[in-house]
């Protein structure tokens, strides 16, 4: 470009020597090497010093041909050239790229960032190819399971090119089929389930009978590194079939989902490697729970859905052809996590967990066996609907969730929060759903005042969070104003946190929003609520809101 310039000197200016270089990486997309980077470093420092001297001043060569505006376009495009972005180090962008992996909704439509990250440079796609923890998912969901479509979709190149690239990593499977084919079945489903023995996680959706064609899993062998399972029905009234041995041989799994347990429909019945499982959630007879709990001592979690009592024993699975129905407690050490869906006050009987730290209903249930649990089981987070608190009387608790639209009545009385000393953070939420059961503005304000009033009640509660979708009027502002002062006033100097997030029709009421906060900033500057008092105004629906 500049060689007729300088054809007279011995030696060109640098810019003129990495001239091509710079045309190469910006056409190309190809990161700089060492050598590249360095000519380019020193040729802009040069093009810089030419571009500082003062107007009309002579470099040493007595000649200036270049204006300014030209050199701080070869500036430019130089600096484009050797952008650090286009070569950081490897390990570096591995960690962005799954940073950005990690953090993408999969559920929305829109491109994944990694498709513009892959594209920076040739050399940042390199890292993405080499990183092998962006290659260890792999979700298949079959619509037309005709040869074509599966060319196009889910060619069995493709399936080889992602173990190739997740190195010797576990691989998470997801399959979800929704109809089936002649191809399918002969063809692709067996090359696919010959990479199962690098199978980390594995979710299966399809028909009830098309289970059956996952049952070569169950060789010797064939899941040596599984250690999760999800098993879901596409018929809401059928379980999986076919499964009571697919996973006998399975020796490292330890987390287990099948169907849901707050459905009414049984839930398969799996021979399991009892001494590897930690958590389970399925819908089984009272006596198969027990059994299982009783079975794997480990076990740290559990989600249980309940049936009636089973008749008869002799269509079990040969494992448990010896059930009998328990009389004495089943002692489960490591249970911390426990989730009941569907009354069955036999758990509470038959059950004894020293550890347990979480204790979830979801219906409720007020009686004789439950109170005797509790007094065998203190946990420090307990969540139940409304009317359980009535009869709850324990002093380890630390987190008190209360769902429903009883949860304000729930405390007819302080005697109720006495019973609970450790009590740090308390949530209530009152779901729309039950809409017919609208609590009223004094079971609130009786609520919140007697809290506010009897700070010697929990004196190590810090953190209270309300949801009322009832809130949901604009008439209403004022009064929720109002009903914010109270509690500022009342226990600005007893909460750390005070979250309350109105109903999901009371987005009007944007101004009433800011004047609650501008209200607590105003105590603060008066010295009547405490500087470090946090109050924070949500809206139900986005559960976006003003801080202060």
């Amino acid at each position: 470009m500049f060689s007729d310039v300088f054809d007279s000197h011995l030696f060109p200016p640098p810019w003129v020597l990495d001239e091509h270089v710079v045309c190469r990486l910006v056409g190309s997309n190809d990161a700089p090497t060492d050598e590249e980077a360095a000519a380019m470093q020193h040729s802009i420092a040069t093009l810089q010093a030419q571009l500082d001297l003062p107007s009309g001043l002579l470099d040493h060569t007595g000649t200036r041909f270049i204006d300014s505006a030209e050199i701080q376009t070869l500036i430019d495009r130089r600096r484009i050239a050797n952008a650090p972005f286009r070569k950081l180090p490897t390990e570096l962008i591995c960690t962005i790229l799954l940073l950005v992996y990690n953090d993408h909704d999969f559920g929305t439509r829109r491109p994944h960032p990694l498709w513009h990250l892959s594209h920076i440079s040739r050399f940042w796609r390199a890292a993405a190819v080499g990183c092998a923890q962006l290659w260890t998912n792999m979700a298949v969901e079959i619509v037309d399971p005709s040869p074509e479509a599966m060319a196009v979709r889910y060619p069995l190149e493709k399936l080889a090119m992602l173990y190739e690239r997740a190195a010797s990593l576990q691989i998470s499977v997801s399959l979800t089929l929704w109809s089936s084919s002649e191809y399918l079945e002969a063809t692709w489903l067996p090359v696919f389930l010959a990479g199962s023995h690098r199978w980390g996680t594995l979710y299966i959706r399809c028909s009830a009978a098309r289970f059956a064609l996952f049952a070569t899993l169950n060789a010797a062998g064939r899941l040596p590194l599984l250690e999760a399972v999800s098993l879901h029905s596409l018929e809401s009234n059928k379980a999986p079939c076919g499964v009571t041995e697919l996973f006998a041989n399975a020796p490292r799994l330890s987390n287990i989902d099948l169907t849901d347990a707050s459905s009414q429909v049984p839930s398969p019945i799996l021979t399991l490697p009892w001494n590897s499982m930690a958590s389970y959630r399925a819908t089984y007879d009272l006596r198969l729970h027990l059994e299982l709990l009783h079975r794997c001592q480990n076990i740290k979690s559990a989600v249980l859905g309940f049936l009636p009592p089973l008749a008869v024993t002799h269509s079990l699975p040969p494992a448990y052809q010896s059930l009998s129905s328990r009389g004495t407690t089943v002692m489960a050490r490591r249970l911390q996590a426990l989730t009941l869906y569907t009354p069955s006050r036999g758990i509470f009987r038959s059950l004894d967990a020293p550890n347990l730290q979480t204790l979830f209903l979801c219906w409720e249930v007020i009686g004789g066996p439950l109170l005797s649990f509790l007094q065998r089981v203190p946990p420090n987070h307990f969540s139940a609907n409304g009317n359980i608190l009535t009869t709850l009387v324990w002093d380890r608790v630390r987190l008190l969730e209360v769902n429903g639209a009883s949860a304000w009545a729930a405390f007819p009385s302080i005697s109720v929060l006495r019973a609970l000393p450790s009590l740090r953070r308390l949530l209530i939420r009152v779901p729309q759903a039950h809409q017919p059961l609208e609590p009223s503005r004094v079971q609130r304000q009786l609520f919140l005042v007697t809290l506010a009033q009897t700070r010697e009640t929990c004196p190590m509660l810090s953190v209270l969070e309300i949801e009322d979708a009832f809130l949901a009027c604009e008439a209403e502002e004022k009064y929720h104003v109002q009903l914010i002062h109270a509690v500022c006033l009342r226990a600005g100097d007893f909460f750390r946190v005070f979250r309350w997030a109105f109903g999901c029709r009371w987005r009007a009421g944007a101004e009433a929003r800011r004047h609650a906060v501008g209200l607590v900033t105003a105590l603060k500057a008066q010295g009547q609520v405490a500087s470090g008092f946090e109050i924070e105004v949500l809206d139900y629906l986005d559960m976006t809101g003003l801080k202060s």
